[in-house]
């Protein structure tokens, strides 16, 4: 909202971001921004901007997915 962005930390790291993306209260929340994008291995991983906050709600809407049709 009006030029919002996520900072991450001095000595921030890639655990950093795998922590901020993990779900909690046994699976109900799951997190998707720019700042939760995991890196998936692959050449075309990003973090920090509007492509990675796809890329994470994607994932995050696919876990959801999964939760409800078990």
């Amino acid at each position: 909202a009006y030029d919002a962005y996520s900072n991450y930390a001095v000595n921030a790291s890639p655990r950093t971001i795998q922590l901020l993306a993990e779900p909690f209260a046994r699976s109900r929340v799951h997190w998707a921004g720019e700042h939760a994008n995991v890196n998936d291995g692959t050449d075309q991983w990003s973090f920090g901007c509007v492509h990675s906050a796809f890329e994470s709600g994607q994932r995050a809407a696919k876990a959801v997915r999964n939760e409800l049709l078990g």
